[in-house]
């Protein structure tokens, strides 16, 4: 995996920039990243070097995430949503200093994809959700968490940044809930190849299925 390559696909220097520069030919980032994560399970043994108390936290906390996002889709409360994510994001920056970024050999794809949901509602600590980005760059570069979650939570950053969006991932709606649509992106016409690039399905799909789970409101 070049560093041209990373670069391109994950334009992470665009942070503090009002516009985003893309190139051709990210494909092959996807192919090494898969190539480094099969060469690690097997090599390291897999679930044998994972921290299964860890793990079994964050599947934990994540489940009590998405409860209460799917409490709030039903009553419009979002008291208990605030505490929690305030305590998994204080959490998540302890497990991060004493393990670094929770990967898939620690935790296992599951405890990794857990991990990055945590990152990601973590909107009330911005600085600890771009140190998170940085953690989770390293992390995917080196084969221990996936691409599409680096491209979500680089919008989710971007997006909090007052910046245009690079994978089309963050939805926004009116304060009624109504009129659901995708923040703003910069050069929309190479979205659905740098979503290719990391996995992501074409945005016209992923538009239909955002409006099917979330008539009214997206969180």
């Amino acid at each position: 995996m070049t560093p041209a390559l990373i670069a391109s696909c994950y334009p992470l220097g665009s942070l503090a920039l009002s516009g985003v520069a893309f190139y051709a030919a990210l494909e092959p980032l996807v192919r090494d990243h898969r190539t480094s994560l099969n060469s690690r399970q097997h090599s390291h043994g897999g679930p044998d070097r994972m921290n299964h108390d860890l793990a079994a936290e964050l599947h934990r906390r994540a489940e009590q995430d998405q409860a209460a996002r799917r409490r709030l889709l039903k009553t419009g409360a979002a008291d208990d949503l605030v505490l929690i994510d305030a305590d998994n994001t204080a959490w998540l920056k302890q497990v991060i200093a004493r393990h670094g970024w929770p990967g898939i050999t620690l935790v296992g794809e599951q405890g990794a994809d857990e991990a990055w949901l945590l990152a990601q509602h973590a909107d009330r600590d911005p600085d600890f959700q771009r140190q998170a980005l940085s953690r989770l760059q390293d992390a995917v570069e080196a084969g221990e968490a996936l691409p599409r979650h680096l491209a979500y939570l680089t919008d989710r950053v971007l997006v909090a940044s007052g910046e245009p969006q690079v994978y089309g991932t963050q939805y926004t709606h009116d304060p009624d809930g109504g009129d659901l649509r995708p923040h703003p992106v910069s050069d929309p016409s190479q979205l659905d190849t740098r979503r290719a690039c990391v996995g992501l399905e074409p945005a016209a799909e992923a538009d239909r299925r955002m409006r099917e789970r979330y008539p009214r409101k997206a969180v």
